[in-house]
């Protein structure tokens, strides 16, 4: 009620994606004339990390092992990640010998429908052995973690622009994202799109690249071009005019 009180009100109306413009628009009835779309960046400490004791350190660090699939970010519902889980439990059941399941962020306090708790996921889908836990990241960790990854996962249902993902990209990591809100636009054709409610579907795109090394590199490469698009002196020029417009007309 607050936020489409304040749209009414507003001289102009920033969000960070066409598709959270079109949320707006259909769900709060946002008018178009005033909605103005400024695109986030990822941090500059965000590019692929090559210093083998930075890399040795955060490997320690975190008791990352040699490949692992990477989730980093948040564990409220929709963000998916106990759909990552029971699909990585089918991926096993594909290839035993699959690589871990390295899960970032700050846990749940207690187990919710809202925040379900992963560790109770992972016990259900008789996965707990391979699904590890690395807890909060300070920023200045994420380059290593995203570098070191074989895959990243981010298999949101629901996402306003999806920061993680350009970060991960912007590190070399090739990527699998949930299709739909603003994931494919900001992936583009630089990672696997998968519909993020399909464990079977995130099992078999988790397995198709891991059994491709050759893909992964495409992804990497694609994904660094794809992130340099995305630039934080862009985003303060868009920022900028919006607010003269608002104050000018």
């Amino acid at each position: 009620w607050l936020v489409s009180r304040t749209l009414r009100r507003a001289g102009r109306i920033l969000t960070d994606s066409y598709a959270s413009a079109g949320d707006l628009r259909a769900r709060l009835r946002a008018p178009a004339e005033r909605l103005r779309v400024v695109y986030l960046a990822a941090d500059p400490r965000c590019r692929p990390l090559r210093d083998e004791e930075r890399l040795e350190a955060a490997r320690r660090r975190y008791a990352l092992p040699a490949e692992f699939i990477l989730y980093l970010g948040g564990f409220d519902q929709r963000k998916n990640v106990a759909g990552l889980i029971r699909a990585y439990a089918a991926l096993r059941r594909r290839r035993p010998d699959a690589p871990a399941l390295i899960l970032a962020g700050r846990l749940p306090e207690r187990d919710s429908a809202f925040f379900p708790h992963p560790a109770r996921v992972a016990g259900e889908a008789g996965v707990s052995e391979w699904v590890h836990f690395a807890g909060w990241v300070p920023e200045e960790d994420k380059p290593a973690l995203y570098s070191l990854a074989t895959i990243f996962a981010f298999p949101s249902l629901y996402e306003g622009f999806g920061l993680p993902l350009l970060e991960a990209m912007a590190c070399g990591a090739p990527v699998i994202a949930g299709r739909g809100s603003s994931t494919g636009e900001i992936v583009g054709p630089a990672g696997v799109l998968v519909e993020p409610s399909s464990d079977e579907e995130l099992a078999a795109a988790l397995d198709a690249l891991l059994d491709d090394e050759a893909e992964r590199a495409r992804l990497a490469a694609a994904g660094l071009a794809r992130a340099a698009q995305f630039q934080w002196a862009e985003a303060a020029r868009l920022t900028r005019e919006a607010y003269l417009e608002a104050m000018y007309s």
